[in-house]
């Protein structure tokens, strides 16, 4: 029962969060430059994110904001001001809205019945 209630926890902090962060020690996590699921959970809350660069979303500026490739602290920092300067825009509800509806094509129940749909 004590994480069923953690959980409802979290959906309850997430709900009052304003935006949601992924970032990486490049010292230690070779994927870090890939697709992240936890994005893609971050991404259905609809919150704005800031993360690291991550190659499968670069294209997606609109859904991400994304610290440079290899940055330093100082840039990872301007980044971040930068992410807090546009959050009223990023948090706009058609924005919002925008990364739930992408991230909902990537459920898992989707994906299963694409590789279904693949099979026939």
């Amino acid at each position: 029962a004590s994480d069923v209630y953690k959980r409802q926890e979290l959906v309850v902090s997430l709900a009052d969060m304003h935006a949601l962060f992924v970032f990486y020690n490049k010292f230690k996590n070779e994927n870090m430059y890939t697709n992240s699921h936890k994005l893609l959970e971050y991404l259905m809350t609809g919150k704005a994110v800031l993360s690291d660069t991550m190659s499968y979303y670069e294209d997606k500026e609109h859904l991400i904001r994304m610290s440079p490739m290899n940055c330093n602290s100082e840039e990872k920092v301007k980044a971040f001001k930068n992410f807090i300067r546009d959050l009223p825009e990023q948090s706009s509800e058609e924005n919002q809205k925008v990364r739930v509806e992408y991230a909902k094509q990537y459920t898992y129940a989707n994906q299963i019945e694409r590789i279904g749909n693949l099979i026939d």
